[in-house]
C-alpha cells in the first residue's frame, strides 16, 4: 500500500476535504509533489470497497503518504501531518506553541466540528414548506436519493455488513422525508430543524466570542484558521450565496428562526484578513 509521494482522496462537495487542499497550499506543496483523486460524493463512491480499505469511516478527505501505515483519515490528522512535516522560509507554522492560543484553537477547532454546527442542517433539513419544496425539487433531495441508491445496492451485494446497515438506516431518513407528501412527520421535521438551526447560530455566537485578531487564534494563523473558513464557506453555499465575500445571505438565513442574530463584527473581520491569503484566493474564488 505504500505510495512515492502524497495522495489527497477529496471531494469538491465535502468543505472538509478543502482543508487538506487548504493545507497544501500554505505549506508550499507544489502541484507535482502531490496526487489528487476526487471522489464522487454525489453517487456514494465513497461507500465502494475499494474506498473503505482506504477510510473505513466513508469521509473525505484521506491522505496517503510515503512510508505510511495506514492512511489518515480526518481534515485534523491531515492538517497537522502537512504542517509537521513542511517547513522553510515564508512557510507558516501552523501548529503554535504558546498554551494561550493552543487552547483558543483547540476550542475554535472543536467548535466548528461539533454536530451543533453541521452545515447539513442548512444543506439537507427544511424549517417549512418553502424551504422544502424548494429541497425536494433540487440537488438535497437528489443527493439523498442518489446515496440511498448507492447504500442499498451495496447493502444487498453485503448483507452482514453493519456499515451498510447503518448508513442506509440513517439515510433513509432523511431520505424518506423528501420523497413522501407532507404530514404530521413533516411538521415535527419543520420544527426540529428550527431548534437545531438555533444551536447552530449559538455557534457563530461562540465562534465571535472566541476569536483572538486578527487570525482566529491571535496574531498568526493557525490549523484553527483552515478549519473555520471552509465551514463558513459550505454555510454560504447551502444557503445559495455566490459571493465569498457575502456573509449578509447567511445572516438572513438565520434571522428567519432567529430574527437577532448577527453575525458579529470579529468574525466580519477575520474573514476579511484570512480572505487576503492567497490560498483563499485559490481555493475560494466562490463558495462551496
Amino acid at each position: 500500500m505504500g505510495v512515492s509521494k502524497l495522495t489527497l482522496y477529496t471531494s469538491t462537495a465535502s468543505q472538509w476535504a478543502q482543508v487538506g487542499h487548504l493545507g497544501l497550499e500554505e505549506k508550499g506543496y507544489k502541484e507535482g509533489e502531490y496526487n489528487i483523486k476526487e471522489i464522487d460524493l454525489l453517487t456514494g463512491e465513497n461507500f465502494s470497497p475499494a474506498y473503505l480499505n482506504i477510510n473505513p469511516n466513508g469521509t473525505v478527505p484521506s491522505l496517503e503518504y510515503p512510508s505510511q501505515t495506514r492512511a489518515l483519515i480526518d481534515s485534523r490528522e491531515v492538517l497537522e501531518y502537512l504542517d509537521s512535516t513542511r517547513s522553510g522560509n515564508n512557510i507558516p507554522k501552523l501548529a503554535p506553541s504558546d498554551p494561550n492560543t493552543v487552547a483558543v484553537m483547540a476550542e475554535l477547532i472543536e467548535l466548528v466540528h461539533s454536530d451543533d454546527v453541521s452545515t447539513n442542517i442548512l444543506l439537507l433539513q427544511s424549517r417549512d414548506l418553502d424551504e422544502y419544496n424548494d429541497k425536494k425539487g433540487g440537488s438535497a433531495a437528489k443527493f439523498l436519493q442518489n446515496r440511498q441508491h448507492a447504500l442499498e445496492a451495496l447493502l444487498a451485494e453485503h448483507p452482514n455488513s453493519s456499515f451498510y446497515a447503518a448508513r442506509a438506516k440513517s439515510n433513509g431518513v432523511l431520505n424518506n422525508i423528501y420523497q413522501t407528501e407532507p404530514g404530521a412527520e413533516h411538521e415535527a421535521f419543520f420544527k426540529s430543524t428550527h431548534e437545531d438551526t438555533r444551536k447552530y447560530a449559538a455557534g457563530f455566537d461562540r465562534l465571535e466570542r472566541t476569536l483572538v485578531l486578527p487570525y482566529a487564534a491571535g496574531d498568526k494563523i493557525t490549523l484553527a484558521d483552515l478549519h473555520i473558513v471552509p465551514w463558513i464557506s459550505h454555510a454560504q453555499m447551502a444557503v445559495n450565496s455566490t459571493d465569498i465575500n457575502d456573509l449578509d445571505t447567511l445572516e438572513k438565513h438565520f434571522q428567519k428562526t432567529v430574527p437577532d442574530f448577527k453575525i458579529g463584527p470579529k468574525t466580519r473581520s477575520w474573514w476579511k484578513t484570512v480572505g487576503q491569503r492567497e490560498s483563499f484566493k485559490k481555493i475560494y474564488p466562490k463558495p462551496h
